[in-house]
């Protein structure tokens, strides 16, 4: 293909060219190919002339620019969808038809993205045409394709109508993205064993409405990534056995809706990161078995809204950090089994597990800890305003963990610059003892400063911290109305796992996996989310 942009318009001109020299015996196959290059003019077409022609005169007559659907993506794709509607109103094809085109078209590696993005699109317009059609007859569309280890970029990309939808064994970039997308609908969408980057992304996104999207066996960056986001409604979201950064990332964001979002089994950075942010909903998000950091961080922040954050079994630096944060609520967060190596470089600087929760005035009504070991963690806990009910830390070790909760700068400054006098005093005393040779006695060593004292009824923000025995926590470096240490802790955490179900939640998400899609989505279907939100706690 010729290089610039003279070169792609002679290449669509000669695309033109060979569309009007087929006969009218063309095959369906031969058919739906030239449709699909139709696609590439009509873009072109949309993009340098239709919309360059209407700024033009929106210029000339001073007209304000525009952000209307005309001068958008999903403008364009509607506008594609139209055309090929019509071409389209007397072609009848079967899902066999379907498979053998996506057959034909795979592999094309010498293509551009623009041509792959075009063979794509039109892969989306023809399971979306096959499922209105088969609505219009009160039938659904199962669709199964195994594509056996070939290649297919944007493979059904912004298909805007999708029944059940199972793609397997398929490499290439942006695979089933952005389907039931600008208002669309899809029931079910599954991928498996898929190998590239951005799988199934952008799925219900810009007010689409989607039932079910399962990803298993991913190898990519980006997969099920920005899922429901700017006001898409969708109900389950799961990804098993994930390698990757940012899997299920930025999930639901900007006024969306989400039921249930599940990681199981995943590697990378920044996996279930930032969902239902920005005045979102979500009630339910559990990873378990991540291995990277900054799982779990930022959701239900600036003004979102979560039910439960649930992490389980997790390696890395600011696992769970920041939920709740600027004016986000969170109704419970748990942790438990988290680690980090603090032998990396800059570990000093990295997130503490569990640390700023409900920061900048969010609020989370109970933070429960369990057997973490990590650097900072559980630090910063409604830090500069923010509103905690109850705080439960069990076997919660590591430099500086429990530091700084409820405190805003002013009560930080205070702990820490009567720390740093202690810390000098002793120095100094040391420096004594060895030129002395013996030592100084325990009431010599008064720094004459009086410790600051920041636990009591006027710090209700914080309302209650148990802790039991096995926790490193200062009470010096608290800022909450009443701090518990004992076996208490150890009690309030086995009310609430049994009080929310915990436990059950947790034995039905392992039980999904390694299981057929079919199974998964039978145990999925069983959840009542709702009625579990409700019912517990």
């Amino acid at each position: 293909m010729a290089d610039g942009l003279f070169g792609l318009l002679s290449d669509l001109s000669e695309i033109q060219e060979q569309r009007e020299v087929l006969n009218r015996e063309e095959t369906l196959l031969q058919k739906f190919i030239n449709l699909e290059q139709g696609i590439l003019l009509h873009a072109v077409r949309y993009i340098l002339i239709d919309n360059f022609s209407k700024r033009i005169n929106q210029l000339l007559n001073k007209q304000p620019n525009d952000d209307s659907e005309e001068f958008s993506e999903s403008g364009m794709i509607s506008s594609i969808y139209s055309c090929l509607t019509k071409e389209m109103e007397t072609i009848e094809f079967s899902e066999k038809d379907l498979n053998e085109y996506i057959l034909a078209r795979a592999n094309y590696d010498d293509r551009d993205s623009f041509v792959s993005w075009g063979s794509g699109l039109f892969s989306g317009f023809l399971i979306s045409l096959m499922t209105e059609r088969n609505q219009a007859q009160g039938k659904r569309t199962r669709f199964y394709i195994n594509g056996r280890g070939n290649s297919f970029d944007h493979l059904f990309a912004f298909a805007r109508t999708v029944d059940e939808l199972v793609v397997e064994n398929f490499c290439g970039d942006y695979i089933c993205n952005c389907i039931g997308s600008n208002g669309g609908v899809a029931n079910q969408v599954v991928g498996l064993n898929i190998r590239g980057n951005y799988a199934l992304a952008g799925i219900g996104t810009n007010g689409g409405k989607v039932g079910l999207v399962l990803g298993v066996g991913i190898k990519g960056r980006g997969a099920l990534l920005s899922i429901g986001s700017n006001r898409g409604d969708v109900k389950y979201v799961l990804g098993f056995n994930i390698e990757g950064d940012n899997a299920l990332y930025n999930i639901g964001n900007d006024k969306g809706n989400i039921g249930l979002v599940c990681g199981y089994d995943i590697i990378g950075k920044g996996v279930l990161e930032a969902i239902c942010n920005d005045d979102s909903k979500g009630e339910i998000i559990i990873g378990i078995n991540i291995t990277g950091d900054n799982a779990l961080s930022f959701c239900g922040s600036n003004k979102g809204n979560v039910g439960l954050l649930y992490g389980i079994n997790i390696n890395g630096y600011g696992a769970l950090s920041y939920a709740a944060h600027r004016k986000g609520n969170v109704k419970l967060v748990v942790g438990e089994n988290i680690t980090n190596i603090n032998n990396e470089p800059f570990s000093l600087y990295k997130t503490g597990a569990l640390s700023f929760i409900a920061s900048k005035e969010g609020h989370v009504e109970v933070v429960v800890g369990n057997k973490i070991t990590a650097r900072s963690a559980l630090s910063h806990i409604g830090f500069e305003n923010g509103r905690i009910g109850k705080l439960v830390a069990i076997a919660v070790k590591g430099e500086e963990a429990l530091s700084y909760i409820g405190c805003d700068n002013e009560k930080r400054n205070a702990i820490m610059d009567y720390l740093l006098e202690c810390e000098l005093s002793v120095d100094l005393i040391e420096m004594y003892e060895k030129r002395l040779g013996y030592k100084i006695e325990p009431d010599e060593q008064d720094t004459n400063k009086i410790p600051p004292n920041f636990i009591g009824e006027e710090y209700e923000k914080v309302n209650e911290v148990l802790c039991d025995e096995e926790t490193n926590v200062t009470p010096l470096k608290l800022c909450c109305n009443k701090l518990v240490i004992g076996n208490q802790a150890v009690e309030e955490y086995e009310r609430i796992m049994k009080e929310y179900k915990l436990n059950e939640l947790v034995e039905t998400v392992r039980s999904m996996y390694g299981q057929p899609y079919q199974e998964i989505i039978r145990i999925v279907e069983t959840l009542k989310l709702k009625e579990w939100l409700i019912n517990s706690g």
